[in-house]
Formats: structure tokens, sequence, C-alpha cells
């Protein structure tokens, strides 16, 4: 990801974060290794894909602090998420704690796992498996505070703003059977999950 101000292509950055890209970018490697099993591709760009898994665990650091982990409600559901971005540019009215940034981090620190293993980067794979379950552990506490906090019977679209999101993400997808139950006693929310038909094809790759 250039730096801020960098031009690229011709175009200069305007600098707003979007805190999915760097999770996405790593995906982005990985689903191409799936179709060309290029293992020389990957070897290549290991380093910038590194700094791209790094980044993102960088990001959730910043919120695994005491004043998130026992702060306030209002702070502590904040805890280890990634920053607040515009994300999906759902959010360009005010950055927010979006659950998207999360799921795509956390599907980035996964698929940066299995290309340590691809290349046989063993003792890296080990170390960002025990990244996963950190930010997991991290990610569903912080689902399950907001739904309390905001009184929901649905996975909000962001953490610190309680409100109904029309599109979610693949990741969300692969790891629902670990995230709450309680969206599925919600019509509204259910339709929302299931009819999506992008995500058709979205768990061809499950972790």
């Amino acid at each position: 990801v250039p730096a801020e101000g960098v031009p690229a292509e011709g175009v200069p950055v305007d600098g707003v974060p979007e805190n999915d890209s760097n999770g996405e970018l790593i995906f982005g490697f990985l689903q191409y290794y799936y179709f060309t099993k290029d293992k020389d591709f990957l070897r290549r760009h290991f380093s910038t894909l590194l700094k791209a898994a790094d980044f993102i665990n960088k990001m959730r650091n910043e919120r695994r602090t005491p004043e998130f982990r026992d702060g306030p409600p209002a702070k502590r559901l904040a805890y280890g998420l990634v920053p607040e971005s515009i994300s999906h540019e759902g959010y360009s009215d005010k950055p927010a704690y979006s659950y998207w940034d999360d799921f795509y981090s956390l599907k980035g620190l996964k698929d940066i796992t299995e290309i340590c293993e691809i290349l046989g980067e063993a003792s890296l794979a080990a170390k960002y498996r025990a990244d996963v379950a950190e930010f997991r552990k991290d990610l569903y506490a912080s689902i399950y505070l907001s739904m309390k906090h905001h009184g929901l019977n649905h996975i909000p679209g962001a953490a610190d703003r309680g409100d109904f999101v029309i599109g979610r993400d693949q990741e969300e997808r692969r790891e629902r059977h670990r995230l709450p139950r309680e969206q599925e006693t919600n019509p509204v929310a259910r339709d929302a999950h299931h009819g999506d038909p992008r995500r058709e094809h979205a768990e061809e790759h499950p972790r």
C-alpha cells in the first residue's frame, strides 16, 4: 500500500484509510496461487505480504491497550479491532469500527498463515496462526458486546454504531459457525445474510 501522498499510476493517494485493504491484498495473492500453483510468484512477493500481515497486527494492537480493555462498554467493544476507517465507503460520513474491515483482516492473517505453510516457513506459520486465534477471540468478544450494548439481535455493520448492514463479506460467512446465533432469529438479518448472490461461491476455500 503506497504511503500517503505517493502517486500510484499517476493518481495521488488521498490518505483516507480503508482498513480492509491489507487483508484483501493477501487474499488476492493466495487466490492467484490457487489458480496458478506458482510458488515462485508467492516467494517473490513474500516480503510485501508479510508487511501487510504485520501491519494488520500493528493496527489491532493499537486497540489492545488498557484504555480499551478496561474502559466503559463504548471503549471495550473496540478492544483488539483494527482502527476506525471508512471501510467499504459505507462510513465515509465518519470512520467507524467496521466489522467488514475486521473480517477481511482476519482473512488476511489466515491466508498469510497458509502462504507461509506453502513456502515451508513453519515458524512464521505458527506465529500467524497464534495471531489468528487471538484476533478471532477479540473479534467475537466485540461482536457479543456490541450486540448487547446496542440491544441488537443481529450482528451490526460497525461495533460502535450498532447499525444494520446490507452486505457481508465472504470471511464472515466462513466464520459463521462461530458467530452469535441471535441473528438467525431475526428474519430481516437472516435474509440479508443469505440473500447476496455474490456470496454463492464464498465457501470454495473454507478455513
